[in-house]
């Protein structure tokens, strides 16, 4: 069989589409393999040749069908054919996704992965407890150059402050911000800063300020702000759209950041943001014997019970085989024993508990609620 059978070289007309996808969610995420079959095994070096300085396609030409725009080459491949009508040929199958890497992060490219928000708790003791939100969300920007995931990741790794921006007062003075990054605010300063966004290949405005006492937004010492983008509409001739960046707070952010090189060489940067609210809001467990127990009166040595006060509900029973400590003497209640409204000369009413326990008092116990103060010394039960 001839060698000059088969092709020479990658010829466009006999390109054919093997696949093509895009995502329904993302119409920028778009990929197409093609391949050319029947290829000369002799010219397998000059073919690699052509593969390895291909990294962009414009407006490709596949099965008389153009591909509009540039694609970025994924993978190339050269496979041998061993069997079929090319049989003892080489086929090139080249993958591409559609458009160039970018220089920058930007809604272009923005991926929400996941949003929540669920409660958080600050344990005051085991009954009552403060409950706070915190809103999570998890973002990716994709389609990032290597040059591009190393300098924008300096600007989300870390929180900024305005010492790291301002220079004295002068408003002239500008500096470059990338959106997403955390500023907070560490101490007074006197005049505005400027802010200009950074969005590589992309229109811009003159930017926008930020000052303690006027400008585009207003600040304030202690607080922390993330940088947005917003799109000033422009009306051509005269003017035309330019992206402006924006200041918003965020109370007590915490975040987690990571870049990754992808199977196509492109990068994708990750982010995860929490924002913790400020105002907590009290909250109760309903459990069994969890109040503020105390012991009651004065009780004495060898005496088979004791009385307790301060459960969180009158109809709170007090169960046999139930465990409680007083100081470091643990005492089990030996019958079960209900509330009962106590008036004791007419000093004060509570509703008292006179659980039967084992062992007696201790001279321990006594000695602690006798030192301490009239009716404060806690009750601690094992049962929660």
């Amino acid at each position: 069989m001839p060698a000059t059978k088969w092709d020479s070289s990658l010829t466009a007309a006999k390109c054919e589409l093997l696949s093509y996808s895009v995502s329904p969610n993302d119409t920028q995420d778009q990929t197409i393999v093609r391949g050319y079959k029947g290829l000369s095994y002799a010219s397998a070096a000059s073919i690699k040749a052509v593969l390895d300085a291909e990294t962009t396609v414009t407006s490709p030409s596949i099965d008389g069908v153009t591909f509009s725009g540039t694609w970025r080459v994924d993978k190339a491949q050269i496979i041998r054919t061993e069997s079929g009508p090319t049989a003892g040929s080489h086929e090139v199958r080249q993958t591409m996704k559609y458009g160039l890497n970018l220089s920058c992060m930007s809604t272009v490219n923005e991926r929400l992965i996941r949003a929540r928000a669920y409660p958080i708790e600050q344990n005051e003791n085991s009954w009552m407890y403060y409950e706070l939100m915190q809103n999570e969300e998890n973002k990716k920007w994709v389609n990032l150059s290597y040059a591009a995931a190393l300098a924008e990741y300096q600007y989300l790794w870390r929180y900024y402050d305005n010492d790291d921006f301002y220079t004295p007062p002068e408003e002239s003075t500008k500096i470059n911000v990338r959106e997403y990054t955390i500023i907070n605010i560490v101490r007074t300063f006197t005049g505005s800063v400027v802010m200009v966004l950074y969005y590589g290949g992309y229109d811009v405005g003159t930017g926008i300020s930020f000052s303690l006492s006027g400008g585009n937004y207003t600040v304030a010492v202690g607080k922390s702000y993330i940088v947005g983008v917003s799109l000033s509409v422009g009306t051509p001739p005269l003017s035309f759209d330019k992206w402006l960046p924006t200041l918003t707070e965020i109370t007590n952010p915490l975040m987690e950041t990571w870049y990754s090189e992808e199977n196509d060489g492109s990068y994708s940067m990750y982010r995860n943001l929490k924002e913790t609210s400020n105002k907590p809001y009290k909250k109760v467990r309903t459990l069994q014997y969890a109040g503020m127990a105390r012991v009651y009166g004065l009780p004495s040595a060898l005496d088979n019970y004791v009385y307790i006060y301060g459960m969180n509900d009158e109809d709170v029973v007090i169960y046999e085989h139930a465990k409680f400590r007083i100081g470091n003497d643990v005492y089990r209640v030996t019958a079960d024993c209900s509330g009962d409204y106590y008036d004791p000369n007419d000093d004060t009413t509570q509703w008292v508990w006179k659980p039967s326990i084992t062992p007696v008092v201790t001279a321990a116990t006594e000695d602690l609620v006798d030192a301490g103060e009239s009716n404060e010394t806690q009750v601690y039960f094992e049962a929660l």
